[in-house]
């Protein structure tokens, strides 16, 4: 769950993310959940924005997969924490708006009309591709935005990327080290400064901070060695994850008869937005550079445009 904080405009932006997934009973996450609403109040109040038992909006984000049910469940909880619920603001139309305001600003407020963008958005647990056309309306200069093809994966996501990565690996210390792979996992103390270490390098690695590739110290069986970690490995051990959200991409545009060469942008959005796989994947496939990004700053200024009135959804 990310939280947006506090805002200096009317509404209190807050991002909720994965709250309500596979609409389990809350239990301690309703717990958590209200009590983090509830620090938000007292911050607000300690800013002047609250006072009394007056009540500020909340504009909210949700993934697709946890459905209108999900949308639900958090606007009741929004409501039980204090605040007025405004609205739910799809991500992945978040990161678009998010897109066409850097293009406006990089354009000096011009915008060409009739583009049509590809968005390639991948969370820590699910996969979203759809195509938008984006115009502005001469009568009032608004933009206006209509969607011509969506498609998901659900329960792929980033996470999956870093999930196999580190079985990779962890195969390659059990060799050099001439641990039996159980013994590692079964060895909580090693194991977490293992998997602390492995995360971080592959971070920094998978999102092009290292491109090319790292190498961390570790100790299992007794042994100390050093690891290397190299793009080119990870990319062939997580090539079939690749793959499913491309072949997902081509199904959606072929359903709609959507040619390549009419796509005027590709937008990645994702925690894995640098890594050479996926970035040179869709280069090579689409012909297009695509334009990259953080789906976390993408979804927070979107939800910000949104609540100033930025963009209207056909």
């Amino acid at each position: 769950m990310l939280l947006e904080g506090i805002s200096g405009s009317r509404d209190i932006l807050t991002d909720i993310r994965s709250a309500v997934t596979g609409m389990k009973p809350l239990g301690e996450e309703k717990k958590a959940f209200l009590f983090i609403m509830g620090r938000l109040r007292e911050q607000a109040r300690e800013k002047g924005l609250l006072s009394g038992s007056e009540k500020r909006n909340v504009i909210y984000t949700l993934p697709s997969d946890c459905g209108d049910r999900g949308s639900e469940i958090l606007s009741s909880l929004i409501e039980q924490s204090g605040f007025e619920p405004l609205a739910c603001v799809d991500e992945v139309h978040a990161a678009l708006l998010a897109y066409c305001a850097e293009l406006e600003k990089k354009r000096q407020g011009s915008f060409l009309p009739g583009r049509r963008i590809l968005m390639y958005f991948l969370s820590d647990r699910i996969f979203e591709t759809a195509v938008y056309s984006v115009s502005k309306r001469q009568t009032d200069g608004q933009l206006v935005i209509s969607t011509e093809a969506r498609a998901s994966i659900d329960r792929l996501g980033s996470y999956d990327w870093y999930k196999k990565a580190f079985g990779y690996y962890l195969d390659k210390v059990s060799v050099l080290s001439g641990a039996r792979r159980e013994d590692i996992l079964s060895d909580s103390v090693r194991l977490r400064a293992l998997s602390e270490q492995l995360y971080k390098a592959l971070r920094s690695v998978m999102n092009g901070k290292s491109p090319s590739g790292t190498e961390i110290g570790f100790s299992a069986g007794g042994f100390s060695e050093r690891l290397r970690l190299d793009v080119k490995d990870i990319a062939e051990t997580t090539d079939s994850l690749t793959m499913r959200t491309l072949s997902c991409v081509d199904a959606m545009l072929r359903s709609r008869a959507i040619r390549v060469d009419r796509l005027s942008d590709i937008v990645v959005c994702s925690g894995l937005r640098d890594f050479p796989p996926i970035k040179d994947g869709i280069k090579q496939k689409y012909g297009k550079a695509p334009f990259t990004g953080s789906e976390n700053e993408l979804v927070r200024t979107g939800v910000r445009l949104c609540a100033g009135g930025y963009g209207e959804m056909e």
